[in-house]
């Protein structure tokens, strides 16, 4: 015969036992379920690339996937308008990032603009244009999401001169 207490040290064991893999395997369900869930909502870069296409689509109707540096400010701004909310479509021009001429957008920003490569014969690639488009957007989620202060985007950058333009 085995002691009293001897019988209920098993039992005790097998119930904790139980609960704890138990737990474990809710919370691993759990996790795979949000998981899902967060890779199946669609986000604001998705949307912005689709976008982008579809504008491009328009503007570059033979898909040679380059345009002339003024078109692709004209195609930005066009995203940029249809993706952004009106306000930060005001602070993105007050602050001089966007604009239709390369020429007044404020020397703060230029670190923005200066990984847009243009060719020599003046023309930009759809990729080159997309990344803009993002950083843009990246750039007024920065400012939409710091509820009113803005961040100075040009702490720490240096700005490089690659080449001419037309």
């Amino acid at each position: 015969c085995t002691p009293f207490q001897q019988v209920y040290i098993p039992i005790i064991f097998w119930v904790c036992f139980t609960l704890l893999i138990t737990y474990m395997v809710m919370n691993l369900v759990v996790a795979v379920i949000l998981e899902a869930y967060y890779e199946g909502k669609p986000d604001k870069n998705s949307e912005v690339m689709r976008r982008c296409t579809e504008v491009w689509k328009e503007m570059d109707p033979d898909l040679t996937l380059a345009l002339d540096y003024r078109e692709v400010i004209l195609f930005m701004n066009r995203v940029l308008l249809d993706t952004e909310s009106p306000h930060t479509i005001r602070y993105l021009t007050r602050k001089g990032m966007i604009s239709p001429d390369l020429g007044s957008i404020n020397i703060r920003y230029g670190h923005v603009w200066s990984s847009v490569l243009i060719s020599e014969d003046c023309k930009v690639s759809f990729v080159q244009a997309v990344k803009q488009v993002l950083q843009l957007t990246a750039a007024a989620s920065e400012h939409s999401s710091s509820c009113g202060r803005v961040h100075e985007l040009c702490d720490g950058m240096r700005i490089e001169v690659t080449r001419s333009v037309c």
